[in-house]
């Protein structure tokens, strides 16, 4: 069974994104901390509820979390020319560099035409 990453009305094949990126060197290394909170992984203040994050993931297994392996790279979809990106692959990799305070996470960029190679449109 494939593996997606769903965003909206894109789904991607995160198991097509891991073949594509074998074998290769990160593109780079990500602040945890900034990732995290951009993606909604940093556990809010006490009080109300002020904003939704649409970034953050519906689900997040804490517990299986902890158990991912942070050597594993996180992978990241180049979406249109303006230089836009998404994680499509990570976000529990991310969730536990967090919470274990490690400072940077390596991530596997994927071009325009690799992404749109493993991205469909759902309507």
């Amino acid at each position: 069974m494939t593996q997606y990453f769903y965003f909206m009305l894109l789904a991607f094949d995160v198991d097509r994104a891991i073949e594509m990126v074998e074998g290769r060197e990160p593109s780079g290394w990500c602040d945890v901390l900034t990732t995290a909170t951009a993606y909604g992984l940093v556990d809010p203040e006490p009080g109300p509820v002020t904003s939704i994050n649409i970034l953050a993931p519906v689900e997040l297994n804490r517990e299986h979390a902890m158990s991912t392996d942070l050597s594993k790279p996180l992978i990241v979809a180049s979406l249109g020319d303006k230089g836009g990106s998404l994680i499509i692959d990570g976000y529990h990799r991310l969730y536990k560099a967090y919470k274990t305070e490690v400072k940077e996470l390596p991530f596997h960029k994927l071009s325009i035409e690799e992404t749109e190679q493993i991205m469909e449109k759902r309507i």
